[in-house]
């Protein structure tokens, strides 16, 4: 992603705009946001919305979510154990908004690679590198995530149905 943006924000480097941006140096006056306007597509309804993101705030909070996702790759860590000690229904709650948020993420993630192909110039068209693979794995990700979401509602839906009958659990 960050490349890319790079690649973009090279475009942008005429000597009018070096001039500009040692004005804005020489007055303290602070750069204006990068804000990119996305084309979001709803698959369901096939309809597109347009969202701007600031760019800066985007990629802060996708590191954010990354290295708060890499505090529970292990059973050692604090983050993992306090999971691990919460009530089920908490840890559903949880597992259910992270979903929610990653799906979030991923259509503005295939949002922002569509919109880097779309306005980057003819001479840098093949210095673009697609997202594709990795959006692929993210989706693979996020549905075997939510499937097991699913095979645990319907596990704890069983049980009290099962409880609910009197019928106890015979392992």
């Amino acid at each position: 992603i960050q490349a890319n943006h790079d690649i973009l924000a090279s475009e942008h480097n005429s000597f009018f705009d070096k001039f500009i941006k040692n004005l804005r140096k020489a007055f303290n006056i602070p750069e204006p946001k990068e804000e990119y306007d996305l084309v979001i597509i709803n698959q369901k309804t096939d309809t597109k919305n347009i969202q701007t993101i600031e760019y800066n705030t985007f990629l802060t909070n996708l590191e954010r979510k990354k290295r708060f996702f890499l505090s529970f790759s292990g059973k050692q860590t604090a983050e993992y154990r306090k999971i691990e000690s919460s009530t089920e229904a908490s840890i559903l709650e949880f597992v259910n908004k992270q979903i929610s948020d990653m799906q979030e993420i991923l259509v503005l993630l295939n949002a922002l690679d569509e919109y880097f192909k779309a306005n980057s110039g003819n001479q840098d068209k093949d210095k673009i590198k697609g997202l594709k693979i990795e959006l692929v794995t993210m989706k693979n990700t996020l549905i075997k995530a939510n499937q097991k979401r699913a095979d645990y509602t319907s596990f704890i839906e069983e049980e009290a149905q099962m409880k609910k009958l009197g019928i106890k659990d015979v392992d």
